[in-house]
């Protein structure tokens, strides 16, 4: 131990330590929630301005930009959650938003997935079948798959999940 400075074995180093890693993860969280923010409005700012992005491609495109940007959501949960934790009056770890935060995340991871395989079901079909893509891909069509992903995500990523047999039993009866 040095007259002038402090322990650094000590409990005040870990104390540092510990206070460093809070402000890096913090502000990681905090870039990556405004880049998602950021990118996801300008993607949809650029398709409601302009008449000529309107296309059925374009559609599924708007759907993941939105998908991604509500992951903001999570990383908000999980500043929030990280900055709780981090203060000594609340070293519960809340676990209602990380709940929350985790059921929100893997949705929204599933419904980007189901657009990634969409998309490249979609450009498929325009090498495949060049000459008749625009009657095969049209926006109409391509708003209703948009949907049906939005649903089927929503559907199989519940923290329950709707099972396979209450969802046969709602089919086959009055639910």
């Amino acid at each position: 131990m040095n007259q002038t400075q402090m322990n650094c074995s000590g409990r005040n180093h870990t104390s540092q330590m510990k206070t460093w890693k809070f402000i890096l993860q913090l502000n990681f969280d905090v870039i990556i929630t405004v880049a998602a923010l950021l990118g996801s409005y300008l993607m949809l700012r650029a398709f409601h301005k302009f008449q000529n992005l309107r296309t059925a491609s374009n559609i599924i495109l708007v759907s993941l930009s939105t998908a991604d940007g509500l992951l903001a959501i999570p990383r908000i949960l999980d500043i929030i959650n990280l900055t709780l934790r981090y203060n000594a009056k609340y070293l519960l770890r809340m676990p209602v938003i990380q709940k929350v935060s985790g059921t929100f995340t893997f949705f929204l991871v599933s419904v980007i997935i189901l657009h990634l395989a969409l998309m490249s079901v979609e450009r498929f079909i325009a090498i495949k079948f060049a000459l008749t893509y625009h009657t095969i891909v049209t926006k109409r069509r391509s708003r209703i798959v948009s949907i049906a992903m939005w649903l089927w995500a929503l559907v199989c990523s519940t923290p329950d999940g709707i099972s396979y047999s209450k969802l046969r039993q709602c089919f086959l009866s009055p639910c």
